[in-house]
């Protein structure tokens, strides 16, 4: 069985702004499982590895071809729209 641990930390007003949001939209059912997903994900990161030089090559093509055309860019409400929809799709492949 695992155990659980009760912690308390304080968070910036823009940080828990955030956190409530998330919460409320449904991306996390409460505070322990946003904070559970964001260790993993720090875990996640940590344990993975370096970028290749081709995945570095490409998202600095990306970059210059954004920057060059901002026109081209994906605006910020259909990324984060997009992100939203696999941070659920990811949540549910683990149940």
């Amino acid at each position: 069985m695992t155990k659980a641990y009760t912690v308390t930390i304080d968070l910036e007003d823009d940080d828990a702004a955030y956190a409530e949001s998330c919460i409320a939209e449904g991306a996390y059912p409460d505070i322990g499982a946003l904070a559970a997903n964001a260790i993993s994900e720090l875990r996640d990161r940590d344990d993975g590895e370096d970028l290749t030089k081709d995945q570095i090559a490409s998202a600095k093509s990306a970059y210059q071809n954004i920057r060059s055309n901002p026109a081209s860019g994906v605006p910020l409400s259909k990324a984060r729209e997009q992100l939203l929809k696999r941070h659920n799709e990811r949540q549910q492949s683990k149940t």
